[in-house]
């Protein structure tokens, strides 16, 4: 892993992750949670796929374990 991806990509390849990156829900808990309202609304998606691209393990189970609890708030709620 690196900090930045600053002078290693092309605008193009920077272009590509962006718009990619148009429903992702990054941050604290309550941001992902915001976030994962907002994209449900405007997409009325009936269902949201996860996924992490953390390198340490630990702290991608524990990403997902929060994804979780959000998405079972956001389906009761």
């Amino acid at each position: 892993p690196i900090d930045s991806m600053e002078g290693h990509w092309s605008a193009a390849e920077a272009a590509a992750v962006a718009e990619r990156m148009r429903y992702a829900a990054v941050g604290s808990a309550e941001t992902v949670r915001r976030r994962l309202k907002e994209i449900l609304v405007e997409t009325q998606a009936d269902e949201i796929i996860v996924t992490a691209q953390i390198y340490d393990y630990a702290a991608r189970v524990r990403s997902f374990e929060i994804a979780a609890g959000i998405l079972a708030d956001l389906r009761s709620g």
